[in-house]
This record gives C-alpha cells, sequence and structure tokens, in this order.
C-alpha cells in the first residue's frame, strides 16, 4: 500500500511540473498576441484617421495599459 501512496505522489510531482511550465509558457504567449494587437490597433487607427490620444482615457489607474 506503500508503494500505491508513493507512486501517486510522484504522479502528482510530476503533473504539478507539466502544469506549471505550461502556464509559464502561456504567459509568452500573452506578451506576444498583445504586441500584435496592439500593431493591428495602430494599422485600423491609422486607417480611419484617429490618434492613439483620442482612444486612450486621460486618468491612469483606470485599468487601460
Amino acid at each position: 500500500m506503500e508503494a500505491f501512496y508513493m507512486l501517486l505522489i510522484v504522479l502528482f510531482a510530476i503533473l504539478n511540473l507539466i502544469l506549471f511550465f505550461k502556464i509559464w509558457g502561456m504567459t509568452n504567449n500573452v506578451k506576444d498576441l498583445k504586441a500584435s494587437t496592439n500593431a493591428i490597433r495602430d494599422i485600423l487607427l491609422k486607417k480611419e484617421g484617429i490618434s492613439l490620444d483620442e482612444v486612450k482615457p486621460n486618468k491612469t489607474g483606470d485599468g487601460w495599459s
């Protein structure tokens, strides 16, 4: 029975490591997605003749980055 628990603990530890690295990889994807959406936004705003200052709110700390 102890061997079963030990195997279960080792399996749980391995799965936690896999999950950690998957989440770490996803954070890099979010940075890439944000950069590409910002580029697309800039292109669309330029096409419509709208400046970025007109789109962003005036006060800081309201959730916009």
